[in-house]
């Protein structure tokens, strides 16, 4: 049975078995959690160790083998928070500031690069030229 065909089944024990075939000296608890979300398959291991091994070059290219998957990726951690009332133009100037600006004052705040910034859904208000801002950031999940 293909990998595709186990996709659309949704069996995650045949994954974990190919797996295991693929890497040697991996036991099946020592990735007690696989399972299927909205994008892509989740790979659990049970100590932070075994999560790094599988990140390895080497490894990593096992794993892609085995499953015939595209690509891996690490888990992230996004923190998301939003700063108020930015002004959305510079004093007797009408002209909006421009991303990069905006970028490279949340770079000076934070001392961070951040991994996605915009404007709120809500846009400017108009009667006070300021808007909210919503700052993302990611960091290894391990």
């Amino acid at each position: 049975m293909g990998s595709e065909q186990m996709l659309i089944d949704n069996n995650p024990f045949e994954f974990q078995m190919k797996i295991r075939e693929a890497i040697p000296g991996l036991q099946l608890g020592m990735i007690p959690l696989f399972h299927y979300n909205k994008t892509g398959w989740i790979l659990g291991c049970k100590t932070l160790e075994i999560c790094k091994d599988f990140l390895q070059n080497k490894n990593r290219t096992k794993l892609i083998a085995a499953l015939e998957a595209l690509n891996t990726q690490a888990a992230e951690i996004w923190y998301n928070y939003v700063v108020p009332q930015v002004p959305h133009d510079t004093t007797g100037v009408l002209t909006p500031l421009s991303n990069e600006i905006i970028r490279e004052e949340i770079k000076v705040q934070t001392g961070e690069e951040p991994t996605q910034y915009r404007i709120s859904k809500y846009g400017v208000n108009p009667f006070i030229r300021r808007a909210n801002w919503i700052i993302s950031k990611t960091f290894p999940a391990f």
